[in-house]
């Protein structure tokens, strides 16, 4: 295939790719040896692939993960395989014959196999895209400082050359430029937010004029000695101090100098000429008499004040006699009260005697009528209920429960005749007899009773005492166990 055949197949934009493949194509190379090609990221590279074959064979491109059937057929037996630009480095290509079965369209196996390398460089014109990208929205002042820190750390960023390999905005040195100029931005100026080259500006003096700023190196002795912005920039990219300073414009210095020396000239005109002699004499009588009126004024304002503190102390005299007067009537109207308070409190007190007195007396009286009258109910109560019985449930002597001997699983009563009046008690019953302490349950009984009660516990010991009311003596005791009965009458 001729070389103008090989460039007609190659797309337009390869004219600026490193492409080797020339000298071997007019060298009438196999594919075999062409194993190096270069593209430019982006573009589109046609690769010559000739197979040593007189019948149409078959062959298997890989490329990374991705394989693909190509068939070498009649006159030239030769595959040109397209190349897109995009991963940059170097891709392999590999190749080998291959059978393909498509019927009566199979194709054999071509002979021998080959390995291709194409590197992809980047696109020198997208990568000057890249950074216009970056330095178009900044000032001029940021974007000064970005290629001056970017030139001194050695970051590619623009050439005049198509094909010179610049570095990318991401690359760890431009990144780092990126984070200074931010920090450099960040400190403060002498001039702030103003034009550096004229701003309004107050000197040491509190003199007000107009400065120009600029970048400043503080020296071993102290001293400030100016430097550029490019150097300041240099400094802050390798870390090194740096301030800003300030001076008077020259010509605003000059022109307020010159002010000066002109107003000083007129004064001293002035001073020689005979109208300042007559205002001076003028200002020396005026101050002469504006003194006298001062005196007089200042006599003036003495005797008002003597006359102030003779009436102050007049009136003060006159104040302290009244506040005598009136604290001595009031410590006798005080005494006064404190009499009539006295007398009166006991008089309360002797009154509040009498009062508890006849209290303590009606009390005395009431308690000894009810002291009299609980005796009489005693007496009365005894008389109907001279005797009363004590029934116990426990062991060892001691009450638990009197329920627990009735209600056992055979259930038992407690029969009882009282007076007159006769019942036959359940279980559930016995409590509304009397009352249950921790002594037992206690039944008041009429001068004539009987009382029967049997024990349903196996366990417990079921007792009954009859007490005299009168003696407090117990007249009849007895205890039983499960099944015993206990009878007692009078």
């Amino acid at each position: 295939m001729s070389v103008a055949t090989f460039l007609g197949r190659i797309s337009s934009p390869v004219t600026r790719t490193l492409v080797s493949v020339l000298p071997l194509l007019v060298l009438g190379v196999q594919a075999q040896a062409q194993d190096a090609f270069t593209v430019v990221s982006g573009e589109k590279l046609v690769i010559p692939i000739r197979i040593k074959t007189e019948t149409p064979c078959n062959i298997e491109i890989t490329i990374k993960d991705r394989k693909e059937q190509r068939s070498a057929e009649a006159p030239n037996f030769e595959i040109n395989l397209e190349f897109q630009g995009q991963d940059l480095g170097v891709t392999e290509i590999t190749w080998e014959g291959r059978f393909r079965a498509r019927g009566l369209n199979s194709r054999m196996a071509c002979p021998g196999s080959g390995k291709i390398q194409v590197t992809t460089v980047v696109n020198t014109e997208q990568r000057k895209a890249e950074w216009a990208r970056i330095f178009s929205p900044l000032r001029p002042d940021q974007r000064q400082c970005l290629q001056v820190g970017l030139a001194h750390r050695g970051v590619r960023f623009d050439s005049l050359d198509p094909r010179a390999s610049l570095d990318p905005p991401s690359a760890p040195a431009a990144r780092d430029v990126f984070a200074r100029c931010d920090s450099f931005f960040l400190l403060p100026r002498v001039w702030g937010t103003n034009n550096p080259d004229d701003y309004p500006c107050t000197l040491a003096n509190n003199l007000r004029t107009r400065c120009v700023g600029s970048y400043a190196e503080r020296l071993p002795d102290g001293q400030l000695a100016p430097i550029g912005i490019e150097a300041a920039i240099v400094f802050h990219m390798d870390g090194k101090s740096w301030t800003t300073t300030q001076r008077e414009i020259d010509s605003v210095r000059e022109a307020r100098e010159r002010a000066a020396r002109d107003a000083a000239e007129k004064e001293r005109l002035f001073r020689e000429s005979p109208e300042f002699k007559r205002q001076q004499a003028e200002l020396e009588r005026r101050r002469a008499a504006e003194m006298l009126l001062a005196e007089e004024k200042l006599r003036q304002e003495k005797e008002a004040l003597d006359r102030a503190a003779r009436l102050r102390q007049e009136e003060e005299a006159r104040q302290q006699a009244e506040r005598e007067r009136v604290a001595r009537e009031a410590a006798e109207r005080v005494a006064r009260l404190r009499a009539e308070e006295e007398e009166r409190r006991r008089a309360e007190l002797a009154e509040r005697e009498r009062v508890a007195r006849e209290a303590a007396e009606r009390a005395a009286r009431v308690r000894a009528e009810e002291e009299e009258r609980r005796r009489a109910e005693q007496a009365q109560f005894a008389n109907n209920f001279p005797y009363y019985a004590l029934v116990t449930c426990g062991f060892r002597g001691q009450h638990t429960n009197v329920l627990a001997c009735f209600g056992g699983r055979v259930g038992t009563e407690l029969e009882l005749r009282n007076g007159s009046s006769y019942g036959l008690y359940k279980v559930h019953e016995i409590r509304n007899l009397g009352q249950e302490t921790r002594e037992g349950l206690r039944i008041d009984l009429r001068r004539n009773f009987e009382l029967k009660a049997q024990n349903s516990d196996d366990t417990l010991i079921l007792g009954v005492k009859i007490i005299d009311r009168r003696t407090n003596e117990t007249v009849f005791e007895r205890q039983v166990s499960r099944f015993g009965v206990i009878s007692v009458r009078n």
